[in-house]
């Protein structure tokens, strides 16, 4: 089986933003402001992309 390095990108990527948002929800410990939640959506996105590329 073949890796994509393009899936493997996508996934450190999706993993950054998860690191924002956990940053933030750790720095305000209330709910997640704005720009959390869009690192959020963001982080989903690439996630979902990588796990397309890495096994379909």
């Amino acid at each position: 089986m073949s890796i994509s390095i393009a899936g493997l990108i996508f996934l450190l990527v999706s993993i950054v933003f998860l690191g924002l948002v956990l940053r933030d929800f750790w720095t305000h410990r209330r709910c997640l402001t704005v720009q959390a939640r869009i690192w959020l959506r963001l982080a989903m996105i690439f996630g979902i992309v990588a796990v397309l590329l890495l096994f379909v």
